[in-house]
């Protein structure tokens, strides 16, 4: 038993005796291999690296459409940090070598070397996971954005705003489409370049793609570009119906923007692979043709307009160089080559290139006279263009055509009365199928849309009026010169005359247009029976037509005379058999018009206002085709006249055809107020008027004209229930110190009513409203509120003007209306109201006022504020407010508007307040942005110590018109805003 015990305590000691031998020896081990492990360690580090170095190459060749897995990532992270592990082990290696001192060393080499044994294992399992069985590169995935770098625009106020307005739409939860569209070479894709490329849209969106289109582009060509753009795995052969799920698909859940520049016609983005469920998707298109982004859907279009002259001569100053164009015997040349380019970015790209620093006078002049030549190899600047015009003048159907054609007659930049051209249209007989004057310029409204709209006509700055471009006026002289419509058309509009037209010439035209060319003699009786329309407006030098002029004229149909010093029409007038156009408004200094006019038979427009004749002749009713008559009477002050009957009994009543009647008269002149019961009873006798302009000096007249007028009550001719087509309507009289604030948007209103007579609102009135665009009430006596008139009458409104109306308290009760109000109200303007108090009373509901622009105040003086939080927060549209001479006002916006959302107002671009002796400050509220805010004018407000604007806000103002003193005493919340502002400042 004892020795068990003793043999099983023996075991143990045994165990651990060679325990302990066996860590002896690996502590010899260690120690005699010390150098042996180091040098072990550097062959394995090599092989490591030498594993890395491999990798790196793979990745570094790939890098262009690969990038390194995750896992090879994290493998070179590792090599990285064993790498610095090894380099302390090689350190200590060094140390522990070279030091001397006994047993220290002996513990040094021990533990080192374990650790480089150790680390060589470690080195070992890492080369081996460095073969990355997963690979060591993927395809890289698409970038947000591929930059297109484009150079900068800077300095280009015709240009401020596009982009911006673009990205406006784009931050907009509910618009998904956007349309660009503007003529070629106008500059669409340098800015959906810079859309591309802004930092804002980086922000935005994941992934941005660009597409460009051609003309002979399909879809498939534009999946192919988008499965790149995304690097989706698509078979090559698969089809457009395969292809699109695949990229609706990966794009489903993305924020991403789809930029299509250069869309040449109408495709189904569906079929693209473009879906309505991709919720944070977003599309901007551009293309030349507006039709063509209606028709894919767009939300929201924007036309990108040319130029300005003044932007397009600086672009043009400095591409060809300042010291060439400021060369007295250049300078004038160059500003003829800089027209010639029509304010075409690309077209002064172009041209310029080839003038830089070009200072031969000769070149300069070859340049010119190839631009403006109507040669169709004229130059190869225009080959490009003239492309693009023939392309889109050959889609046009042949009466389209004749139409555009009509636009070469008129001078360069020439601005055309939209009216007076469908006119001019009609008379040619270019709309065969319109059955009366209404229906013709229902048609050729549609015709101008279409043109304008595949950019071969622009609209002008002023409303109504559209103009040839340049650059497609000289395309359609060279190209029609080629066919026999061309050589039909005699034009030398806007030049002047070195010598008369031949008698060739005259003989073999069709149409002559001889506008603006300092005309002073025509022929005595020039062969022309072919000739239908000739133009001579324009001409104050021609003052004499000879007697047989028009002998040889049976077929013309226009005859525009227009601003001519003519004092007389020659009996010859009585061959134009089948003239149905004579246009003599403007013509001072004629004072009557000949018998013969009644040989006219076929006239259908009779224009004689401002003219000096001061009645109307009883010839013009036996006039029985006319159609249009619009005439003007001038209140000469000879006071033998005022017995003059201006519109002799039964003239009116025997144009029955008549559907358009204007008649314009000062409010002062007698001899309307005497005559004017007989002429309201004859027009109210005509069945056909769909377009009336007249003034009714006494309410009674308008009550008798509204209750019995035959063609105003009939709603077969009417476009609605009991109203005119068109109409500018002025009931009462107006005073002297009246308002022009309408003036040049009157003729964009077809419906226009003005009345400032007496002391109530008759119903006739009201029913007249309710068919009104645009409004004037003037000087009445009792109406306290706006809306008593009942909102549900002027909720077609976009024109609104009160003025003198002494007891007018509130603009718009709301608490009286359940109604919207103002919905389509573009223009509110208030003059002359000393009793106002307020413009809103009471609640307001969404969308009243939402498309109000233009706010302007005048001699208010008892209003305090402007706008209270309700109404502030309705003006998204609003872009000018003008206050002045309120002598009462304290602040703009109420000062119970304590706080604001911080995009109140984002759109106000101009701030004029003028002559406010109490205003102390412009709002309370401090957190207003003033995101558009560019332009400040404030005088004579001496109350008004500071401005709403800190370093962060109205990041677009750029100009602060006001009087040095007054900035002087300004309160800042810091020198920062204050210099900031300084900078912007303008002192008058």
């Amino acid at each position: 038993m004892e020795a068990a015990i003793a043999g099983g305590a023996t075991t143990p000691i045994l165990q651990v005796g060679q325990n302990l031998c066996q860590c002896l020896f690996q502590q010899i081990r260690y120690i005699k291999n010390f150098h042996k492990n180091f040098k072990k360690l550097e062959e394995e580090e090599k092989n490591l690296y030498n594993r890395r170095d491999d990798v790196n190459i793979i990745i570094n060749n790939a890098k262009a459409q690969m990038m390194p897995t995750v896992v090879c990532e994290a493998w070179l992270k590792k090599v990285e940090i064993i790498q610095t592990q090894i380099s302390d082990l090689k350190s200590k290696y060094v140390e522990v070598k070279n030091n001397r001192c006994g047993c220290l060393n002996v513990l040094s080499f021990l533990k080192l070397s374990k650790q480089m044994e150790e680390m060589v294992m470690d080195v070992c399992n890492l080369r081996e996971a460095g073969k990355l069985e997963n690979g060591i590169v993927i395809e890289r995935p698409p970038e947000p954005v591929e930059m297109k770098h484009v150079k900068k625009m800077q300095d280009v106020p015709s240009r401020d705003g596009i982009l911006e307005k673009i990205m406006e739409y784009l931050s907009e939860e509910n618009i998904k489409r956007i349309g660009i569209w503007g003529m070629e070479g106008v500059g669409k894709t340098t800015i959906m370049k810079h859309l591309n490329d802004a930092p804002r849209m980086a922000k935005d969106f994941e992934i941005i793609i660009w597409v460009t289109t051609k003309k002979d582009s399909n879809l498939r060509d534009m999946q192919q570009k988008i499965v790149q753009r995304l690097k989706l795995p698509v078979d090559s052969q698969s089809s457009i119906d395969q292809i699109a799920p695949i990229i609706s698909k990966e794009l489903e859940n993305k924020k991403y923007l789809l930029l299509l520049d250069g869309v040449f016609s109408k495709f189904n983005l569906y079929d693209l692979g473009i879906r309505d469920n991709h919720n944070f998707g977003k599309v901007v298109l551009a293309a030349r043709c507006r039709n063509v982004i209606r028709e894919m859907g767009t939300h929201e279009e924007i036309y990108v307009e040319r130029l300005s002259k003044d932007d397009a001569w600086k672009m043009f100053r400095q591409k060809v160089g300042d010291e060439v164009v400021d060369h007295p015997h250049i300078k004038p040349l160059a500003r003829m080559v800089a027209k010639e380019c029509g304010e075409l970015p690309q077209m002064i790209d172009v041209v310029a290139a080839t003038l830089r620093k070009m200072d031969n006078e000769d070149m300069w002049w070859y340049t010119l006279r190839k631009l403006q030549s109507s040669s169709i190899n004229a130059t190869q600047h225009r080959e490009d263009l003239d492309k693009l015009f023939k392309h889109a003048y050959d889609q046009l159907p042949d009466d389209t055509q004749k139409c555009f054609l009509y636009g070469i007659l008129y001078p360069d930049d020439h601005e055309v009365h939209t009216g007076y051209l469908i006119e001019c249209w009609s008379a040619e007989g270019f709309m065969c199928d319109a059955q009366n004057f209404r229906e013709a310029q229902e048609t050729g409204n549609v015709i101008l849309e279409d043109l304008i709209g595949k950019c071969l006509l622009e609209r002008s700055e002023r409303l109504e009026y559209v103009k040839l471009p340049i650059l497609f006026r000289r395309s359609a002289l060279r190209i029609t010169s080629l066919n026999k419509e061309g050589n039909k058309l005699l034009v030398k509009a806007g030049q002047v005359m070195q010598h008369t037209l031949s008698e060739n010439e005259w003989k073999q035209s069709i149409r002559i247009s001889l506008i603006d060319t300092q005309l002073r003699t025509l022929p005595e009786r020039p062969t022309c029976c072919m000739i239908s329309t000739l133009l001579l407006q324009r001409n104050s030098t021609l003052k004499t037509i000879h007697e047989p002029f028009f002998g040889y004229m049976c077929g013309l149909r226009v005859l525009d005379l227009y601003r001519t010093s003519i004092e007389s029409l020659p009996p010859s007038l009585s061959s134009l058999l089948n003239l149905k156009a004579l246009y003599l408004n403007s013509c001072s200094h004629l004072m009557e018009l000949p018998t013969q006019i009644v040989e006219l038979t076929k006239l259908e427009v009779l224009d004689l206002r401002k003219t000096g004749i001061i009645d109307l002749p009883r010839q013009i009713g036996k006039l029985s085709s006319l159609k249009c008559l619009r005439v003007s009477f001038a209140n000469v002050g000879n006071p033998n006249d005022i017995e003059r009957v201006l519109i002799p009994q039964n003239v009116i009543s025997g144009l029955y055809l008549l559907e358009e009647l204007s008649i314009d008269v000062e409010p002062y002149d007698q001899r309307w107020t005497k005559n004017v019961d007989v002429v309201v009873e004859e027009v109210a006798s005509l069945e056909l008027l769909s377009t009336l302009c007249f003034y009714f000096p006494r309410m009674d007249c308008c009550k008798s004209f509204i209750g019995n007028s035959k063609s105003w009550n009939n709603n077969s001719v009417s476009w609605e229930n009991n109203c005119f087509r068109s109409f500018k309507l002025l009931v009462g009289s107006l005073s002297a110190s009246r308002s022009h604030e309408f003036k040049g948007i009157e003729h964009s209103m077809k419906r226009h009513l003005i009345f400032c007579a007496g002391e109530d609102i008759p119903p006739e009135i009201l029913k007249v409203l309710a068919h009104t665009q645009a409004f004037e009430l003037v000087n009445h006596q009792n109406v306290q509120k706006l809306s008593d008139l009942g909102t549900e009458r002027m909720e077609g409104l976009k024109f609104c003007l009160i003025e003198e109306c002494l007891k007018m308290e509130s603009i718009i009760d709301g608490d009286m209306t359940i109604d919207c109000v103002f919905p389509f109200l573009e223009r509110l303007l208030l003059i002359r109201l000393p009793q106002l108090e307020t413009i809103w009373k009471g609640s307001i509901r969404s969308a009243c006022f939402a498309k109000l622009s233009t706010l302007k105040l005048n001699e208010c003086h008892k209003l305090k504020n402007i706008f209270s939080r309700g109404m502030i927060q309705q003006l998204s549209k609003l872009q000018e407010l003008k206050v002045e001479n309120c002598l009462d006002m304290e602040e703009v916006i109420d000062k119970d508007v304590d706080i604001l959302e911080s995009n109140a107002l984002p759109r106000l671009r101009t701030l004029e307040l003028v002559n406010l002796p109490n205003l102390s400050r412009i709002c309370q509220c401090s957190s207003l942005d003033w995101p558009s805010l560019e332009r400040i004018e404030i005088m004579e407000c001496v109350e008004l110590k500071s401005l709403p604007f800190t370093s962060n806000n109205a990041e677009k103002l750029r100009l602060i018109e006001c009087k040095h003193d007054w900035w002087n005493n300004l309160v800042w919340q810091d020198d920062a805003v204050r210099g900031r502002l300084q900078d912007v400042s303008h002192f008058i």
